[in-house]
């Protein structure tokens, strides 16, 4: 009966030590997605058209978008605008223009490859050279169903997002929908809803 009792005190004695120290357990920031469908879809009429838009819902515009003409150099084109350290991720790595990116590509710190234009890791302006595209260079004509990566700026902490869009010129074009991660730092897919 004696080494049973003597078990039970090594064991109480084991549970009942308070200096025990538990392992760490450490967490990792859960994505929070909030996405925006925009009803009715906003739909181009004119060469100057613009269209503002708040990703983060806090009742300020967060970005731009607007056609335009170049006049020197003969041509139209629309532009993205940012605000507040805001722009465009998906860039062009000769010049701060617009890349189209399909659905299901993941946007963060270096959206398109890790060669963005001068080192830039975002643009906060970047145009997307409807009717100029240089044959073979990554910018594109086309961006029927397409995303533009997004770099958002809330209370001094980037987020990642993105914009669906489809262009057929300069005047007829038509923005369907966005998305942000609204965990700091955190990536997001292209067409990413929740």
């Amino acid at each position: 009966m004696l080494p049973l009792g003597l078990i039970m005190i090594v064991s109480c004695s084991n549970n009942d030590d308070s200096n025990a120290m538990a392992p760490e357990s450490i967490e990792e920031p859960q994505s929070k997605i909030v996405y925006t469908k925009i009803e009715p879809e906003f739909v181009s009429q004119q060469f100057g058209d613009q269209f503002s838009f708040d990703v983060n819902n806090d009742n300020k515009d967060d970005f731009t978008i607007r056609s335009y003409y170049t006049g020197s150099a003969g041509y139209y084109d629309m532009e993205i605008i940012g605000t507040n350290e805001s722009g465009s991720l998906s860039i062009a790595s000769w010049w701060p223009y617009a890349i189209p990116l399909n659905v299901e590509q993941e946007i963060s710190k270096l959206t398109y490859g890790q060669a963005v234009y001068q080192g830039w890791d975002y643009s906060g302006v970047a145009s997307f050279l409807i009717e100029q595209c240089p044959e073979g260079e990554e910018c594109s004509q086309i961006w029927n169903g397409k995303y533009l990566g997004l770099r958002l700026m809330v209370d001094g902490d980037i987020h990642y997002g993105w914009l669906q869009l489809d262009i057929l010129s300069a005047k007829d074009w038509t923005v369907k929908d966005f998305a942000y991660n609204a965990t700091p730092d955190m990536p997001i897919n292209t067409g990413q809803k929740d």
